[in-house]
């Protein structure tokens, strides 16, 4: 059994139809609804056995006699609109049936004593979590939302960049550089200190750094006390720092001249220092442009090995991994070689060429040449003189030793490989010819020195550097060192004399520390050097730091594999000079350590030391990147007490923690997305960066000449009414498209437009309405489509309904004006110059405003407008007083929300009903015969209107008396009358021109069994009056 209901609410089924034998659901849909066609969203749903079966299976779903099958109608078109039909089923007419015309709410005008925030008008981009992905419609200005955390970092030591990755809305849309706004200045006037991207929607953005996810830590930055970051202090026990004028470096082991200082009193072995001394190094530029050399007598000093991490300072600082290396070769002197030669083993058997020529090959290495010897010689003189002449230009010379022929290189440089010779040879050579192969002649060759060339940590070859013979310190990164001796002449104190001669030990022996912290055994120390300009400063683990932290970089069950942190310089980082306060370069240091949070391990250190010469704020970014995937906890100290002098500036603030989270997307489907980059600079305050708005203007399907003209940017009402009912499945049959398009021109022409950011939860009926009231329309649902009934001022009568065809009296009542009614409308809208709530009051002469009725519209930019919808109101609540309502049988479905209809009674001085008996044309005129006697005015002037059998009403026409019964109109008919009673005769409303009807707007049409109960309100033009006036200054 297939039972069909009308909604999924409680209640018995519309419909039985038997199943007499197995069939799919589609055939069964197929066989019953010549409409039908497969949708991905269609509007019924079917449940077997109580099961639901999902669309895309209804092809394959089969059903017989013995199942229970019951489809649901859902309110969303009309593909089994042909199923409802007068007739067997006529029934469905009634209430319930999903396909009547449903009269829609107007917007809501209660006077609320309470409201949810409206976030259209909250300035500033926000995190939007698990919010409605709003939709934008028309070109309304929108603070988009944040897809992902600011990113903010420190470009340079004077730049801060901030990266939003932000969601201007579902959808696609066109966005102008003058739509964009940071603050409420245009970002093409801020020049490089702003850019923007616009994706499409699924766009890849994985080239894109906004389209990075960094977690700031809440914990890092900004304090109560109104410091920009976590001030870092550090408290030491020794001098962190060598302040001997001189250090002799030779070997392992580093001395401090007599006369020139000494090493900090308190340095001991164990403890790990930095050593930056600078060695001559040649930095040469190949002309094939590859990475730049580096030689010198110093290179082999630095054990050097591919994939070696190096440090650089002095010139070309840097960080760099070896790429190449090859070691010094030493000089080879010249070798000057030895002919190769063949050496017959008996004399020529004969001379006599001239009668049998001789032909045979003699070869050296792989080159092979052809002998021809045709000549008469007599003796082996001429024997050699002959084979001299075949030999011109091989490089081979033949002669004559004991009496047996020989040939040999002739001359340096000697190849090395041996001759050969084909057998027939032999005549001259004899049978066993002796081979000698010589030695290759070998050109001196000169020492190479060592050399290497650098790659960056990418892989990216080190090219362009600084080159010439530069000064700089190479070694492990970090260049430590630790103390493994120190010499024994420290001492506190000198007793011998008066003063103090408390001092440190003069010589230090170090090893070297690779990048990962081990000892590198294989190095063999300092070339010898004395240097002044060396530095030699204790690290962190020298030195008793606070430490600030330790800190999650990433939230619970987050883990990264990079993490970034700012430092910030407060007062800058500069250097006086005592003697004349001349600034001058000055640098701090941090240490940083992590580790795995939830194995809390060993720690790991990084340390950074910055150098600059300013009194200007400054700050820093470092990122690094972790050995593996994990949540870190960090902590940051300061190595080295910060300055008490007034001579140095060098305070410290860690600004900020971030950890980078590989889980953010590099696709966001259906949605625009726009990255934003924005430099803080004197251009902008802090808080712009935050304060990014657009005015985007939504592209949606456009129609143009009664057809689809592709996808536009527009502010159009009728595009935004088709997305939305599209984007729940309806089809263009489900949709008036016609009535659409005769509306369209009218709303375009008026420059009626809809822009609003939709960002909460409402039907579709709501979204329908909200954009139609933008136009004075409204939607309903006629006969299973989308049609929008727009009130404007009218002239021609659509239906006529009189006594003739009312089942019972015509009710009328009217509402006086009372003391506590309305006198005054007062409309709250968003103005499209200030982007806030406005309100613009609507009164009427006389109206004092002392009781105004708020209203609320949406997607309303224009005073203007607002004020004329809010007149219309107003004058609908002054003018549109009278209520009417009758019921009908079916006649009564032949109108719909909004029909402008002729109504009469039968009550004296109005309008007079009747049936059309007779017609007779002639002399230009039609006669027309009422069945009811006629009640004429003297003096006046009188109207008829007849009924056409569809219900709608022709006229009125003037009408002149014949007789009580009789009247004649001009012979301008637009119909020919049926009075065969075939079909129900036409009827007939008279009377004088002023009142001859009741001018009504239908406003519900409630339905019912072959019966139809229909209400509505008075007509009255005065209430469009405004319609097209400005709003009062």
């Amino acid at each position: 059994m297939i039972e069909i209901y009308p909604s999924k609410l409680e209640g018995a089924p519309l419909e039985r139809h038997p199943l007499h034998q197995a069939t799919t659901l589609e055939g069964w849909l197929k066989a019953k609804v010549p409409s039908y066609e497969p949708r991905s969203v269609p509007p019924i749903s079917i449940l077997v056995n109580d099961n639901l079966v999902e669309p895309a299976q209804w092809s394959e779903t089969e059903v017989g006699p013995a199942d229970q099958v019951s489809i649901y109608i859902e309110p969303k078109g009309s593909a089994l609109k042909t199923m409802f039909k007068p007739g067997p089923l006529a029934k469905l007419f009634g209430l319930g049936n999903p396909f009547d015309p449903a009269t829609p709410d107007l917007p809501s005008t209660q006077n609320r004593t309470s409201r949810d925030i409206d976030l259209s008008t909250v300035k500033g981009n926000k995190v939007a979590l698990n919010d409605i992905i709003p939709e934008l419609a028309g070109s309304p200005k929108r603070y988009p939302d944040l897809l992902l955390p600011i990113h903010r970092y420190f470009g340079s030591e004077r730049e801060q960049w901030s990266e939003l990755l932000l969601c201007v809305g579902k959808g696609r849309y066109q966005i102008l550089p003058s739509d964009i706004m940071v603050g409420d200045t245009p970002i093409a006037s801020l020049g490089n200190t702003a850019s923007y991207k616009i994706f499409e929607p699924g766009a890849d953005l994985s080239g894109e750094t906004a389209c990075v996810w960094w977690h700031s830590a809440k914990e890092v930055g900004s304090t109560s006390t109104g410091s920009a970051g976590l001030t870092l202090t550090t408290t030491t026990s020794v001098a962190q720092e060598a302040t001997a004028a001189t250090v002799q470096f030779a070997g392992h082991v580093l001395t401090v001249p007599e006369s020139a200082g000494w090493f900090p009193h308190g340095w001991a072995a164990g403890m790990i220092a930095r050593i930056e001394v600078l060695y001559p190094y040649t930095f040469t530029a190949p002309a094939d442009g590859g990475a730049t050399v580096i030689s010198g007598d110093h290179v082999p000093m630095l054990k050097p090995s591919v994939g070696m991490k190096l440090e650089i300072t002095g010139a070309n600082a840097g960080e760099y991994v070896v790429a190449s290396y090859r070691p010094f070769v030493p000089g080879v002197p010249a070798v000057p070689g030895s002919a190769s030669t063949v050496t017959g083993n008996s004399a020529p058997t004969r001379y006599d060429f001239n009668v049998t020529p001789l032909s045979f090959t003699l070869g050296i290495g792989a080159q092979a040449f052809p002998i021809l010897l045709n000549t008469a010689t007599t003796n082996l003189a001429g024997l050699v003189s002959a084979m001299n002449a075949a030999l011109n230009g091989t490089g081979l010379v033949a002669s004559a030793t004991g009496g047996m022929l020989k040939v040999a290189e002739a001359a340096v440089p000697f190849s090395g490989n041996s001759l050969s010779l084909t057998a027939a040879a032999s005549v001259i050579f004899g049978s066993a010819p002796v081979f000698v192969t010589g030695v290759k002649t070998e050109a001196a060759s000169a020492a190479q020195p060592a050399q290497m060339t650098l790659a960056y940590d990418g892989g990216a070859p080190a090219i362009g550097l600084q080159t010439g013979v530069l000064w700089s310190c190479i070694g492990y990164r970090e260049l430590r060192y630790r103390i493994t001796a120190v010499s024994d002449d420290a001492a506190d104190d000198d007793d011998e004399t008066d003063e103090d001669e408390s001092h440190g030990p003069s010589a230090i022996t170090v090893e070297r520390l690779t990048d990962s912290g081990s000892s590198d055994t294989a190095w063999a120390g300092f070339d010898a050097l004395e240097s002044n300009s060396s530095t030699i400063v204790l690290d962190g683990s020298t030195t008793e730091g606070d430490w600030s932290g330790p800190y999650a970089a990433v939230p619970p069950k987050e883990r990264t594999r990079r993490l970034e942190l700012d430092f910030f310089f407060p007062q800058g980082l500069v250097r006086y000079t005592e003697k004349n306060g001349n600034i001058r370069s000055h640098w701090a240091k941090v240490e940083v350590q992590y580790r795995d949070i939830e194995t809390a391990g060993a720690w790991t250190s990084r340390t950074y030391t910055f150098e600059a010469m300013t009194p200007d704020q400054i700050a820093f970014t470092r990122s690094f990147a972790l050995p593996a995937s994990m949540r870190p906890e960090v902590r940051v100290r300061r190595i080295g007490e910060e300055s008490t002098s007034s001579n140095k500036q060098d305070r410290i603030q860690w600004y900020g923690l971030k950890g980078r989270i590989a889980r953010a997307p590099t696709r966001y489907e259906g949605v625009t997305v726009m990255a934003v980059y924005i430099k803080g600079s004197n251009r902008l305050s802090a808080q712009s960066e935050t304060m990014v708005s657009t005015r985007p203007t939504r592209i949606l399907p456009v129609r143009r000449g009664g057809a689809w003209a592709g996808d536009e940017p527009t502010r159009s009402i009728a595009p935004w009414v088709f997305h939305v009912g599209k984007s729940i499945g309806y089809l263009d049959d489900d949709l008036h498209l016609a009535e659409f398009d005769r509306l369209s021109p009218t709303w375009d022409a008026r420059g009626d437009t809809f822009d609003l950011t939709v960002a909460d939860q409402s039907t579709v009926i709501e979204c329908m309405n909200k954009a139609l009231a933008a136009g004075f329309a409204e939607v309903t649902i006629d006969r299973g489509q989308i049609r929008p009934v727009r009130d404007q001022a009218r002239s021609v009568f659509e239906h006529m309904y009189t006594p003739q065809n009312m089942t019972g009296n015509l009710v009328r009542n009217f509402t006086t004006v009372r003391p506590d009614d309305y006198d005054g409308v007062e409309v709250e809208y968003v103005d499209e110059s200030t982007w806030q709530k406005e309100t613009v009051t609507c009164l009427l002469p006389g109206d004092a405003g002392s009781k105004v009725e708020k209203i609320t519209l949406d997607g309303v930019v224009n005073r203007d407008r607002a004020w004329r919808i809010g007149m219309r109101q107003r004058r609908r609540q002054k003018y549109q007083r009278r209520f009417y309502s009758w019921s009908t049988e079916l006649d009564g479905l032949n109108s719909s929300y909004l029909s402008y209809c002729a109504v009469a009674d039968d009550i004296p001085g109005y309008g007079q009903s009747a049936i059309l008996e007779g017609i007779t044309r002639g002399n230009g005129r039609i006669l027309l015969e009422s069945s009811e006697p006629l009640a004429w005015e003297q003096g006046a002037a009188h109207v008829v209107g007849l009924r056409r059998p569809d219900g709608t009403l022709s006229g009125p026409w003037a009408a002149r008396r014949v007789d009580e019964y009789r009247l004649t109109i001009a012979d301008d008919l637009d119909f020919e009358p049926d009075l065969s009673w075939d079909v129900e005769p036409p009827h007939l409303l008279f009377g004088e021109i002023s009142r001859w009807c009741y001018p009504v707007l239908v406003k519900s049409i409630e339905p019912g069994d072959f019966s139809a109960d229909i209400e509505g309100v008075n007509y009255d033009a005065r209430v469009y009056l405004d319609d097209d006036n400005n709003a009062p200054n």
